[in-house]
């Protein structure tokens, strides 16, 4: 599966439209794309996940790929991607998941389990601990997150991105 052959479908989830690639059959899968990612992040994971027996929910998520980008900061609030997953679930009437993290998915899905733990019935988290393991780190990791500072900014990111004809 190419990155062009990963084709979603428009749903409306939690107020906004949602592509999701939802295919295969048996247990669900839900797959979580990270920054500045999209569902295309899963292509070698799809097809062996659906060859395994799983049925795979990979949507992009709120302000990424195809999904609906809203114009409001405040729309962009963890808790807002939180509920976005919860809503995915209920319109597929997915009681339970199996749920896949990546990168800034990999810290919304913790929030998830924090939140939903009788709708998750395992996770796997990629690149992101669980956030108590990265308070209790040491200052060496923190400074080597540096980066989500830079993220939080606002402006400065976009500013920087834009320089040297980008």
């Amino acid at each position: 599966m190419t990155v062009h052959e990963i084709q979603g479908k428009e749903y409306r989830v939690n107020g906004i439209d949602m592509n999701v690639v939802v295919t295969g059959e048996g247990p669900d899968v839900l797959l979580v794309h990270g920054f500045p990612d999209s569902i295309a992040v899963w292509r070698h994971q799809i097809p062996a996940l659906v060859k395994a027996g799983y049925r795979v929910i990979a949507p992009d998520q709120r302000g990424f790929g195809l999904s609906e980008a809203p114009r409001e900061t405040s729309a962009y609030a963890i808790e807002n991607y939180v509920a976005d997953l919860a809503a995915l679930l209920d319109t597929f009437g997915i009681k339970q998941v199996r749920l896949v993290g990546h990168d800034w998915a990999a810290a919304v899905c913790w929030q998830f389990c924090l939140k939903h733990p009788d709708r998750v019935d395992r996770y796997v988290a990629i690149s992101v601990g669980h956030p108590t393991a990265y308070a209790k780190g040491p200052i060496k990791q923190k400074i080597k997150a540096y980066y989500i500072i830079f993220f939080q900014i606002k402006g400065l990111s976009e500013w920087m991105i834009t320089r040297a004809n980008w």
